[in-house]
Parts: C-alpha cells; sequence; structure tokens
C-alpha cells in the first residue's frame, strides 16, 4: 500500500533523541558544578559509589551492561523482557543488544507518555508562513497514530508487509511511519518530489502490498 497527502512544511520532533548515548554523554559533560547523579538518572540509585556526573559516566564505561541494562527497563516498555543487554564483538562484526526482547516502537514513542503527560508537546510543526506552527500533543498523534493504523489494516496491510509512503514533511508523514510500526509493518518512505516513474521504482523495489 501506498499513502498520498498534499501538504508542505517541515517539522520538529519536541522528544525522542536519536542518539541517546550522545544525549547523556552531553548533559553529563556540560555540568561542572556540584550534580546529582540520582536526580538526573534515577536508575542511577542502584550502581554502587555512583554519586556524581563523573562517578556515571565512568560507571556507564566500565559497567556498560549494568548500566544500559537499567536504562532500557526502566525507560522503555517490553512486550517480553531481554536475556542479554549485549552480545558485541567487533572484531567479528558481531552486535547484538538487548538479544531476545521484544517491543513495540510506536507503543514506546507514544503510550508511554501518554500515560504520564497526554498534553505534553510531542510535535511541532513549523509550515511555510511564517508564526503558523502548529503543536501536537502526545495524546493527539497517538489518536492520529491509531486512526492511520486502523486504516491500514482495512485495507488488508498486516504484520510483515510493507507500505510505501509518499508524502512531504507533515505531521501525516510522522504518524504513518508510526502506525506501520504499531501494526508491524515495514514501512519504505519516497521523497515527496520524485517522479512518478521514480515513485513506481521503489514501489516495486519494495515489493510494497
Amino acid at each position: 500500500m501506498w499513502l498520498l497527502c498534499r501538504c508542505t512544511a517541515k517539522y520538529v520532533p519536541a522528544s525522542f533523541s536519536r542518539g541517546v548515548s550522545a544525549s547523556f554523554l552531553h548533559v553529563l559533560r556540560r555540568s561542572r558544578s556540584s550534580w546529582n547523579s540520582a536526580a538526573f538518572m534515577p536508575e542511577s540509585a542502584g550502581f554502587e559509589g555512583v554519586s556524581g556526573r563523573d562517578a556515571l559516566h565512568d560507571y556507564s564505561v566500565s559497567h556498560s551492561e549494568s548500566f544500559w541494562g537499567a536504562v532500557a527497563r526502566q525507560r522503555l516498555s517490553w512486550i517480553r523482557p531481554f536475556d542479554a543487554v549485549q552480545d558485541c564483538d567487533l572484531s567479528q562484526g558481531r552486535i547484538k543488544w538487548f538479544e531476545g526482547g521484544k517491543l513495540n516502537v510506536s507503543v514506546n514513542c507514544l503510550d508511554r507518555h501518554v500515560h504520564t503527560c497526554p498534553e505534553r508537546v510531542a510535535l511541532i510543526w513549523e509550515r511555510d508562513e511564517q508564526g503558523s506552527e502548529v503543536r501536537y500533543t502526545y495524546r493527539e498523534l497517538l489518536e492520529m497514530t491509531c486512526r492511520l493504523g486502523n486504516l491500514l489494516r482495512r485495507h488488508g496491510v498486516k504484520k510483515g508487509d510493507c507500505v510505501t509512503i509518499y508524502m512531504p514533511t507533515c505531521p501525516l508523514a510522522v504518524a504513518s511511519m508510526l502506525a506501520c510500526a504499531r501494526i508491524g509493518a515495514a514501512h519504505n518512505v519516497v521523497f515527496a518530489g520524485f517522479s512518478a516513474e521514480a515513485l513506481a521504482e521503489r514501489i516495486r523495489d519494495g515489493e510494497t502490498c
């Protein structure tokens, strides 16, 4: 299936960091004064001997499994808990994280926040017209995502299928990607400026349903 939408502009996610590790280290390095690790990262209360910024950073390096295991258990919702935090060997090209675990990305991006802060801004859409930004709360984004997921299901999209998304950068594009993740379908994003021939080629290559 492929989705079409006529809307123009760019979107700015209000939360959801792509570089979790980089974000942690950035915050850790900024603070030069007295710093309470438990206030920043409650999970650190279980890390023996960790009370400050430098100690937390050192712990994340020397006890990476304990550190990231605590973060993953506390900050992600799991359908099935993972068996091991990591199994990595760069010399052999083997990189495995949270093996055995199962989760839904859409649930972790939306539902977790809806349970605690439904009216918090999740997405800021900056349209072309100056001063015409639109803000979507986690509740509103979840509702949009669920409606799109139900639409995809009604059109026969199921787990394991591939959906090509042909849209400009707008809230519906974000919700479409989250809707695919929610129902277990892969998504193939095609730039909205591509020609009909280029779009058709990518639909065929992606074996879109």
